[in-house]
């Protein structure tokens, strides 16, 4: 699962018992220039 921080939480997230824990390869900045659907306030 992934690098830096977001490895990290995935991997206390797993050890709290959560099962469906994915990594987002390129982050928030690749999901968005994707055309994947953002929500702004």
């Amino acid at each position: 699962m992934g690098e830096g921080r977001a490895a990290l939480a995935g991997q206390t997230l797993q050890q709290l018992g959560y099962t469906n824990v994915s990594y987002l390869a390129g982050g928030f900045n690749a999901w968005r220039d994707s055309g994947l659907p953002v929500a702004q306030d």
